[in-house]
C-alpha cells in the first residue's frame, strides 16, 4: 500500500541533496518507490537486468555448444 500523501511528500524532502544515481541501483523509479512505498524498486531496471543475465546465459551456452561440435562431431 502506498503512503499517504503527505508522507511521500516528507519522505522525498528528506531526502533533498541525498546525491547517488545509478541507472540500475539507484534511479528515479527506486527513488520514486522509495517515496510511496518505502521500498526502492525499479521494475525497468530488474527487466534489464534479467535480459542481460538472459543474454550472457545464451551466448554462453552457444559457445559451449559450438566447442562440442569442433570436439566431437566435426571431421577435419
Amino acid at each position: 500500500r502506498p503512503f499517504r500523501p503527505h508522507e511521500i511528500v516528507r519522505i522525498a524532502m528528506g531526502m533533498i541533496g541525498d546525491i547517488g544515481y545509478n541507472v540500475l541501483w539507484q534511479n528515479c523509479e527506486h527513488f520514486a518507490a522509495f517515496c510511496r512505498y518505502g521500498v526502492a524498486w525499479s521494475k525497468q531496471a530488474d527487466n534489464a537486468l534479467t535480459a542481460i543475465v538472459v543474454g550472457g546465459t545464451i551466448v554462453a551456452v552457444a559457445g559451449l555448444a559450438y566447442e562440442f561440435y569442433k570436439m566431437f562431431i566435426k571431421d577435419d
